[in-house]
């Protein structure tokens, strides 16, 4: 099962490359209908861009140029990520900054279950001057 959602972030000319964006349930990724009694075991989050099309594991922390071992230069950063609610996940959380004006992203959030069942869903975020 995939699904997407698209997001377009605007940023302010004279920040353009410092934005905190929170993709959460809005943006596709609460998982309880698929799940029903399950819950999230682990999520892995995954990132590609225009011009960086390999998809890319995104660590907690990492930017896609450290998460690429230096083959692409871009500041998208995974600030953090988090599974709630505690001890019964159903939606997953990813806490997204940097990248750069005119780039569209595609993050994969990918998640098995508690019954060992794995599932991706796509969102896409586009960067645009405010």
């Amino acid at each position: 099962m995939s699904t997407s959602a698209e997001r377009t972030v605007l940023v302010a000319k004279e920040n353009r490359n410092v934005f905190i964006f929170r993709v959460s349930t809005s943006s596709g990724v609460d998982w309880s209908r698929f799940l029903g009694s399950a819950t999230i075991a682990s999520v892995t989050w995954a990132v590609k861009s225009t011009s960086y099309t390999t998809q890319t594991t995104l660590a907690s922390g990492q930017t896609l140029t450290t998460a690429s071992s230096g083959a692409v230069t871009d500041s998208i950063q995974n600030v953090s990520q988090t599974n709630t609610p505690s001890g019964a996940a159903t939606v997953a959380t990813i806490n997204i900054a940097g990248g750069t004006v005119n780039e569209e992203y595609t993050f994969f959030c990918t998640m098995t279950d508690s019954t060992g069942s794995t599932a991706q869903r796509s969102i896409k975020l586009k960067i645009r001057e405010k």
